[in-house]
């Protein structure tokens, strides 16, 4: 059974919260976070939550329907937008390497490309903020499935901006797409190899990457769902699978460090844990040097939120926090920053109607007793 926003959190509510933290064994594991996912899945999904030096993570349904594997904190998918905050990591290791800062102006970074009459004034701080005046997409790759290369990104940024940077704020896929040209430019490798010995590799993100791995979980349609805007089909429909149609794109080319990362539950975590550590002042780790940046708004709208360089600030009734979400095919991921709190949690699921945000916040409500 599939749980709606206002359900899953009635059913967090319920879950004791109180948990005295000498009751907590050393790896968090509430019987709570379980049933929100035991409640939650369409088909499959999994999450990783930490709070403070506790930490869990699990799983619920099934990465492959046919075969009937089993969904878990360790299945790797596409996290969509998720990929955002590790390209928005990417380029603040390169700046305090010295590679780039946030103030580079694109012209000289990419030399060569051409950005229309207002894009001299361009800077990484406003890709990475959404405020370049770049169009979303530019690309009609969501109906097509044929995914734009450097060559094409150059073509399309050359079209001119929306509005001059800094002016307005425009959500841009695009955008995150010209950074990740950035800094293969600045860091002299594939945007692959950057994300591996500067993300992977330090943190350990063993399932975190390029291309289509093996294990991929299977990805799937809501039942009768096929079309997108102005009722054209979206692309990547595969084999019927009961009700539902597997959906999933071989790979998002140039548009990668905007969307196409795979990932998992655990590595996501882990990621969250390393920018929360030097937060609560607990641990060092490889990301001492940019947590701040990414904490910051530095973008604020009028609600008292904003964009980060990375995640969008905004608040519940529980305090402000910083998240992402995360759409590829039918693959859908949340990921919610409390540092305030040390709370940090990390959902990814494979069917394009599930929750990923509400079982977030679902979560939290279990383990915010411990905060």
């Amino acid at each position: 059974m599939k749980l709606g926003r206002r359900e899953l959190l009635a059913m967090a509510a319920a879950v004791p919260s109180s948990f005295a933290r000498a009751e907590m064994p050393a790896d968090l594991d509430a019987s709570g976070l379980q049933a929100v996912l035991d409640s939650a899945r369409s088909p499959g999904v999994a999450a990783a939550v930490i709070v403070r030096d506790l930490r869990w993570q699990g799983a619920a349904g099934f990465a492959n329907l046919e075969t009937r594997r089993a969904m878990s904190a360790t299945t790797p998918v596409y996290i969509g937008s998720v990929s955002k905050p590790l390209t928005a990591a990417l380029a603040l290791l390169l700046a305090e390497e010295g590679r780039l800062s946030a103030d580079s102006r694109l012209v000289d970074l990419l030399p060569g490309w051409s950005f229309g009459a207002e894009g001299d004034a361009m800077a990484l701080r406003h890709l990475l903020t959404h405020t370049a005046g770049l169009p979303r997409e530019g690309h009609p790759y969501w109906f097509t499935g044929v995914f734009p290369q450097a060559g094409d990104l150059r073509r399309i940024a050359s079209a001119g901006l929306q509005s001059a940077p800094g002016a307005e704020w425009q959500y841009s896929n695009l955008g995150y797409a010209l950074i990740g040209q950035t800094l293969m430019r600045a860091g002299r490798g594939t945007y692959a190899e950057l994300l591996r010995s500067r993300l992977r590799a330090p943190l350990g993100l063993a399932n975190t990457g390029v291309g289509q791995p093996a294990d991929l979980a299977r990805a799937y349609t809501a039942p009768g769902r096929r079309t997108g805007r102005g009722g054209q089909d979206f692309a990547g429909h595969g084999a019927r699978v009961g009700e539902r149609f597997e959906r999933v794109y071989h790979g998002a080319q140039a548009m990668t460090p905007a969307f196409g990362v795979h990932s998992t539950a655990r590595d996501l975590g882990t990621f969250l844990s390393a920018l929360l550590a030097d937060a609560a002042a607990e641990a060092r780790s490889p990301l001492r040097a940019i947590n701040a940046s990414m904490f910051t708004v530095q973008h604020p709208f009028d609600d008292g939120g904003g964009w980060t360089f990375g995640l969008r600030a905004t608040s519940d009734a529980h305090g402000a926090y910083l998240r992402h979400n995360g759409w590829f095919a039918a693959y859908r991921s949340h990921v919610q920053l409390r540092p305030d709190r040390g709370t940090a949690i990390a959902v990814v699921a494979n069917a394009d109607d599930s929750q990923p945000e509400a079982i977030g916040a679902a979560l939290f409500e279990v383990v915010r007793g411990l905060t």
